[in-house]
Parts: C-alpha cells; sequence; structure tokens
C-alpha cells in the first residue's frame, strides 16, 4: 500500500509538471470536450502508471504486476504506457540496487540461494575456500564424537556408515538439536552376535563394540569381525542396519517441525548442548534418520 500511494503521487505530480510547462491546468486533464469525443483523462493515466512503476521498482515483478493492475483499475486501454513504465521501472532498479524483499531476506540473514555466483568468486575454485582438517560423523555417533564436532567452526559433517564409507551429511542444527531432546539411540537393541564367533564373544567385551573416536574426529567400530561384504555394500544406506545396528523406529523419530528454525535463522547454540552432552557422556545417537542422503559433491578444481 505504501508503495502504490507514493507511486499515485509521483504520478500526479507529474501530471501536474506536465500541465505547468504546456500552459494548460490540471482541470482540463479531466475536461469533457463539447464535441462528445472520449473525455481526457492524462492525469489518471499518469497516476495508474506511476503506482504501477514504484510497485516495479521495488518488488521487481512485471507480467503478474501488469495483469494485476489492468485487472484491478478496469484501465486496458493503459496496456502500452503500464507495460512501459513496469519494465522501465524494473531495469533502472536492477542498474541500482537489489529489490526490498531481497535486501530485506539478507538483512534477516535468512538463506537464499542466488541464481548464479558473484562475479568476484564465479571462477575460484573449491579448495580455496574448503577445509582440510575434515570432520566426520558416524551413522551412530557417541558424544565424544558429537562434543569435538559441534566446537569446531562447521556447519555440516560428512556422515560415515561403520565400514567407514561417507554415506551421508548431516547439518550442526539438527545435530544440536537432536542432543537437545535426548533422543538417544537404544543400546539394547544392537546385535551383532551373527557375525562374531562364538569363541570371540567369550573373549570380547561390550566396550569392543562401543563406537571410538579417532584423531580426525570420525567414529568407527572397533570390532573388526565382520563378514567380508562388497565394496558396494559397504557404500549402502542400510549396511549398519544389516551389520547389527537396527533403524531407530519411526514412531522415536524427532518430528520434522522441531527442526524449523525462526524467521532469522539464528545459529544453533551448540555451546548450550554441551551441558547435555556431559551429562549423558555414555550416550549415543543415531543420524540416519536425519542426515541429508547421498549429498552433492564436488572436486577440488570444481568453480563456484
Amino acid at each position: 500500500m505504501p508503495g502504490i500511494i507514493i507511486g499515485c503521487a509521483v504520478g500526479g505530480l507529474y501530471a501536474e509538471l506536465q500541465a505547468w510547462v504546456l500552459g494548460g491546468s490540471i482541470a482540463e486533464s479531466y475536461a469533457i470536450p463539447s464535441d462528445g469525443s472520449a473525455p481526457r483523462m492524462t492525469a489518471v493515466t499518469f497516476v495508474l502508471t506511476g503506482a504501477g512503476a514504484m510497485l516495479s521498482s521495488y518488488t521487481r515483478l512485471t507480467f503478474s504486476l501488469l495483469v494485476i493492475m489492468l485487472e484491478t483499475t478496469s484501465s486496458i486501454n493503459i496496456f502500452l504506457p503500464m507495460t512501459f513504465a513496469i519494465f522501465t521501472a524494473r531495469v533502472v532498479g536492477n542498474f541500482f540496487t537489489n529489490s526490498l524483499y531481497d535486501r530485506a531476506i539478507r538483512g534477516k540473514n535468512m538463506p537464499f540461494l542466488r541464481s548464479e555466483a558473484p562475479s568476484t568468486t564465479r571462477n575460484l575454485p573449491a579448495y580455496i575456500v574448503m577445509s582440510k582438517e575434515l570432520v566426520t560423523l558416524p551413522t551412530i555417533a557417541n558424544m565424544d564424537a558429537c562434543k569435538k564436532a559441534l566446537q569446531t567452526s562447521h556447519n555440516a559433517f560428512p556422515v560415515l556408515n561403520t565400514a567407514g564409507k561417507l554415506v551421508g551429511l548431516i547439518p550442526k542444527s539438527m545435530v544440536v538439536k537432536v542432543i537437545e531432546m535426548k533422543s538417544f539411540y537404544d543400546k539394547e537393541s544392537t546385535d551383532r552376535s551373527n557375525l562374531v564367533s562364538t569363541e570371540d564373544r567369550k573373549l570380547n567385551n561390550s566396550d569392543e563394540l562401543m563406537p571410538s573416536s579417532h584423531g580426525d574426529g570420525s567414529l568407527l567400530l572397533t570390532n573388526h569381525h565382520e563378514a567380508p561384504q562388497g565394496d558396494s555394500q559397504m557404500h549402502g544406506l542400510d549396511y549398519d542396519e544389516n551389520n547389527g545396528f537396527p533403524r531407530t523406529p519411526h514412531e522415536q523419530v524427532i518430528d520434522w517441525r522441531n527442526f524449523m528454525t525462526d524467521v532469522y535463522s539464528n545459529e544453533a547454540d551448540a555451546e548450550h548442548c554441551l551441558d547435555v552432552i556431559e551429562e549423558n557422556f555414555e550416550e549415543w545417537i543415531d543420524l540416519r534418520p536425519y542426515m541429508i542422503e547421498h549429498p552433492p559433491t564436488v572436486t577440488v578444481h570444481d568453480c563456484f
């Protein structure tokens, strides 16, 4: 509404200026000729086109705005001046700045992917901005690995299955939310007895089957008595489930609405959940229901 009012005011001002320059008066713009010809409504045309141009300048709408303006004003006869005003306003606006909505989205730090990369970074290869110190999480992660990951500045972590193969990507905010809601994995559901011989089971204790943290932040099972499997199976999403780690039941998975961020897209408070980690340091979390499966990958020489 403010844009329409300002546009109408600018259009009316232009009509007054035109009448003054041509030596007439604004009242003549509404005059009804005595010869019975169509009345002159030039001032109304300027007012309406001014409103359309103002809306286009800050919303950057074109065809939809043109249809809306013509239908709401029932002024099909001003199709050409309205079209010219709307498209001219859009071109001039793009030359100087972004649209009002684009600036509002950026001001609120809401994630918004542009259609193309900025010219200053368009040809930069990926290795310029990538982190060389990789931090990963396993599908079944213990609190030690989560703590190390959350203490980094990374926003997401590659997810490895218990064979050490990449199977997904998990955003930091989701890890924080799972820990905050204490949605821990049921250790009692694990069953790897069919993968270890009877003699080995007598020698191994339960700690040997616990996920363990490595120096790079990743987690692998310390028990390596699994039956040999093909490489394609080791990369599969059901590898862990087939090797004694069943998926978390659907009714125990956190509802997706709990992962929605506020309108300002505030960063997840990783520091807050560190206390929860210390209080439940022996627990595990299952990342399989929440991770991004088959994440897109790039090579180190791919450009933006």
